[in-house]
């Protein structure tokens, strides 16, 4: 999965590797945040997403902030890495409780 404001990676890949949401604005105000009537719909919506896709790794580009990530699922059940031009690998650990 890639989480990043620019949609054209699954055209170029030809394979779809579409995000959680069609845009990640910088101030996370398009997401319900911890304490809003939607955040655990929504915190399931991103797990069911990861879930039926079979997401084993999600990539973040530079224009997108990891909390659009973070602030759903916490850091313990992914392993960061961070790689070229500064996008970061959150490869998900298929073991943490929180996930599944």
């Amino acid at each position: 999965m890639v989480l990043s404001n620019y949609s054209l990676f699954s055209v170029l890949l030809e394979e779809n590797v579409s995000g959680y949401s069609r845009w990640y604005p910088g101030d996370n105000s398009a997401f319900p945040v911890e304490g809003n009537l939607y955040y655990k719909n929504f915190k399931n919506f991103i797990l069911t997403t990861l879930s039926k896709n079979k997401i084993n790794s999600i990539y973040i580009f530079p224009d997108i902030n990891e909390d659009n990530l973070l602030n759903y699922i916490d850091a313990k059940c992914f392993k960061k890495q961070i790689l070229d031009f500064q996008i970061i690998k959150y490869e998900i650990n298929k073991n943490c409780p929180d996930l599944f």
